[in-house]
């Protein structure tokens, strides 16, 4: 059932609602509805209170909504409460509850019939639940209560309404009913959410209010600043959570790093590293920041719109374990590594560095390094949208890549060279070139000499491109019909394979064909409807007849 921008509207349900309606009812999506104040109204609570006390003795239950497995609601702005407490002990299916930019003061009311008695909840099902940017949220419900969420994986929001996630709205005050405030009758806090393994949260300043104990079994940590100063927080959050491995932090501010005087030794071995929007960032390492000492297990390391980012700044010993490097939008870098660092990445395999305007080589010209830097393990090398690259490195450096197989490069105007020094490949065959709507590969030999062809698009028969397309670019097929001109260049194709095309029927139509004397192979896989290889033009009523001198193998190899 979705429910969407009905403004007007005041209530879902009619208050006379039988037992057992909605028992098969299983997702719920309500949005956008202004003036929405109740989702459960407080009338028809009344009447399953009722029928509960007489047919819960027989052991049936009102069974209504008692399938419900997803409920989500957002922007509700008059919404006050999520269900009364009568609907919420009785979802045992619930799976997935989200509520967002909401009205609501109180996530669970009181209802009609609801005694003086202490209430426990237990939400047996709920793997995720989302609370974001309830600004009027004052508690979790307001009498005398326990939660307990078993088996929540999955949770995100902030730290105020977390305090009433968990049960802790004001436990350290401990008002009374009677003043209108939230009791918490407070069991084990560990047991509230036992299996939480990723745990999503926004303004973090209030951490430290959480037992000590309540994080351990958090692996994935994301956390949102603002652009706020939050350093101390992070790793105060860090030292409590025994079993974290994934770590990504966005929109914060790195002005003042926090230098670490004392033992680090309950810092989480972190093993894959996120920074997204960060400002003041210079470098990952320093030997007196934190960072410095959660980075030596890290295997994957992501540094994304981060605009004062220079380099990773690492120490000879730093990432020795890193097997995944990307940076991207990152405005003021010119280089990502120095070369005695680069040789350090030991167990790195892949690097894609993307969208730094400034960039203009990736390991760093030092001047005089006078021994061969083998970067043993690295397999794919993407270089895209970096419109300053003149080189890989513009040191006469030696390079020896042995299990280096997948170079792409993608709308670099300014790349004319890979390295000025001498350079291994052995297991290279291919560089890929990017266009907007398709792939070319090129090889010549050895790595310089295709950099050099494929910037200037010179070169003999090894130089002819090969095509290949998947479902992401499928619509190319279309726009090469409308516009043939715009695709003179690959009247070169060789090689033509198409893979996953979901939508295209066909590959050619008769136009298309004219220019395609070098094409040699065709392969098509797993293109669920294709239906022909070549399709007559709409306009064309005479026969022609096509020619394909090279044309050696067509292979289908079906879904």
């Amino acid at each position: 059932m979705t429910i969407f921008r009905l403004r007007n509207t005041k209530m879902i349900f009619h208050n006379e609602l039988q037992p057992g309606s909605f028992c098969q009812l299983e997702e719920m999506v309500v949005e956008d509805c202004d003036e929405l104040l109740a989702i459960f109204s407080s009338t028809m609570v009344g009447v399953f209170n009722y029928l509960q006390e007489h047919v819960d003795r027989q052991g049936q239950g009102i069974r209504s909504f008692q399938n419900l497995r997803k409920l989500r609601v957002s922007r509700c702005e008059s919404l006050k409460n999520l269900f009364p407490a009568s609907i919420a002990k009785h979802l045992q299916q619930l799976d997935d509850l989200s509520i967002r930019s909401c009205g609501v003061e109180e996530i669970v009311s009181e209802g009609e019939g609801v005694g003086e008695q202490p209430v426990r909840f237990e939400f047996p099902k709920v793997s995720s639940l989302l609370v974001e940017n309830l600004k009027k949220l004052k508690c979790f419900y307001k009498g005398q209560h326990t939660i307990v969420w078993p088996m929540l994986k999955e949770l995100s929001t902030d730290c105020s309404a977390l305090l009433m996630i968990v049960g802790l709205e004001d436990v350290r005050i401990q008002e009374t009913k009677g003043k209108g405030e939230a009791v918490l009758l407070v069991e084990e806090v560990p047991k509230v959410f036992p299996n939480l393994q990723q745990l999503e949260l926004r303004d973090i300043s209030d951490v430290d209010q959480f037992p000590p104990d309540l994080f351990h079994h958090v692996k994935v940590f994301k956390v949102e600043g603002g652009y706020h100063g939050g350093s101390f927080s992070i790793f105060s959050f860090l030292r409590r959570s025994y079993n974290l491995e994934s770590l990504e932090i966005f929109s914060f501010n790195f002005e003042d790093v926090i230098v670490y005087k004392e033992v680090i030794g309950t810092l989480s071995p972190i093993k894959n590293l996120k920074l997204d929007s960060s400002i003041n960032l210079k470098h990952i390492w320093r030997k007196d920041s934190e960072f410095g000492h959660i980075i030596y297990n890290l295997q994957t390391l992501r540094v994304w719109f981060c605009d004062d980012f220079l380099n990773i700044g690492a120490s000879s010993v730093s990432f020795r374990n890193l097997t995944t490097l990307e940076v991207s939008y990152c405005k003021m870098m010119i280089n990502v590594v120095t070369p005695s660092v680069v040789e350090n990445l030991v167990q790195l395999t892949a690097m894609r560095v993307i969208h730094c305007i400034e960039m203009t080589e990736i390991v760093a010209n030092e001047g005089d390094y006078h021994q061969t830097i083998v970067v043993s393990k690295l397999k794919c090398l993407l270089l895209s949208n970096l419109q300053s690259l003149t080189s890989f490195c513009s040191g006469s450096y030696t390079f020896n890549f042995p299990c280096l197989e997948n170079v792409v490069v993608a709308m670099c105007p300014k790349l004319k060279i890979f390295s000025e020094g001498v350079l291994s490949t052995p297991q290279l065959q291919r560089v890929i070139k990017q266009e907007t709507y398709y792939q070319n590969e090129y090889w010549t030999g050895d790595l310089n000499t295709t950099i050099q062809q494929l910037c200037t698009k010179k070169g003999g028969s090894n130089g002819l491109p090969n095509l290949t397309i998947s479902d992401t670019f499928s619509n190319l097929i279309e726009i090469w019909k409308r516009n043939p001109q715009k695709f003179l260049e690959l009247q070169n194709l060789i090689k033509m394979e198409f893979y996953k095309c979901s939508s295209l029927k066909y590959i050619f139509t008769l136009s298309m064909l004219l220019s395609l004397d070098h094409l040699g192979t065709i392969k098509v896989k797993e293109c669920s409807i294709m239906e022909q290889v070549i399709r007559e033009d709409e306009e064309e009523a005479t026969t022609h007849e096509f020619t394909f001198p090279k044309l050696s193998c067509i292979s289908h190899v079906p879904t």
